[in-house]
């Protein structure tokens, strides 16, 4: 049986978690994804966020003598579109404690995935690439996945700048020096980023690009690096010659199973299916 036990001074923030286990029914509220919020968080009439039920555990302490408090939450899946946070403010008593733990036999599941429909998903005409629009209200998204995982998004092949520390000088954090055919001035450059290391091996930058000029060979990103971006002169030296950069979310590099690219102009991601077929459950 697992479940969450706060006691004096305790502090949680949670994003996305898996209960698993439960307590006994006779609890102070319930959740379940079928209740409502407007609803007195009974188990025949159940919140339907742990947010309501977090608030009515605070508003019970104000009201009453100090007690323990539970919460019995239902089995399903719960959306959640902003971050759920416990502070101080959720501490039990001196000597109490506030439990909220799993319907016994059910599982409960916490996630803030906005999902893609199935149908949405059309076949590009001229490659193996799927693309479908953006559900209304969803907001750009760094990371996509299927039913077996997180799908990597396109990415081109390394290379390393082509200036090192005796060329640093009048290099500013913003500047990147590329070999010739490692960057183009794509259409949704706005929508590009690099990942670079930047001076030292144990850094890493992921910079949105602001404008590439390929006849100089420079690029500018939005956003400085931490370091100039030169050749690694202090650890892991060696990955110089294999390349130390590389650029992400470019539709010209779309080109491997599992690999996606999200177009935020035309509110449109575009995937390559793992095993070919139709995306489904992403």
């Amino acid at each position: 049986m697992r479940r969450f036990t706060f006691g004096p001074g305790a502090r949680l923030v949670l994003a996305s978690v898996l209960l698993a286990g439960g307590f006994s029914s006779a609890a102070d509220f319930h959740v379940a994804p079928h209740g409502r919020d407007t609803d007195p968080g009974t188990a025949e009439r159940p919140f339907a966020t742990l947010t309501r039920a977090r608030d009515a555990i605070r508003a019970a302490k104000a009201a009453g003598p100090a007690r323990d408090f539970s919460v019995v939450i239902r089995g399903g899946t719960y959306r959640l579109a902003e971050t759920l946070v416990f502070s101080l403010a959720d501490s039990a008593a001196p000597g109490r404690t506030i439990t909220y733990a799993a319907q016994p036999g059910e599982t409960p599941v916490f996630t803030a995935a906005a999902p893609i429909p199935d149908a949405a998903w059309t076949k590009d005409p001229a490659g193996p690439a799927w693309t479908a629009p953006l559900p209304a209200g969803m907001r750009p998204f760094l990371t996509l996945a299927d039913r077996a995982g997180r799908l990597p998004r396109a990415r081109g092949p390394a290379f390393s700048p082509t200036r090192d520390f005796r060329t640093v000088e009048g290099l500013d954090k913003s500047t990147l020096a590329f070999p010739p055919g490692a960057l183009r001035d794509w259409p949704r450059l706005a929508d590009a980023e690099v990942v670079v290391r930047p001076n030292f091996g144990w850094i890493l930058n992921i910079l949105p690009l602001e404008s590439v000029d390929v006849a100089a060979g420079v690029a500018r990103t939005r956003i400085p690096a931490s370091y100039p971006m030169i050749k690694i002169r202090w650890g892991l030296r060696d990955v110089n010659t294999r390349g130390t950069a590389w650029i992400e979310n470019v539709r010209d590099h779309l080109d491997e199973p599992g690999e996606w690219v999200l177009d935020t102009a035309a509110r449109t991601v575009s995937l390559i299916p793992r095993d070919g077929t139709r995306p489904t459950g992403i």
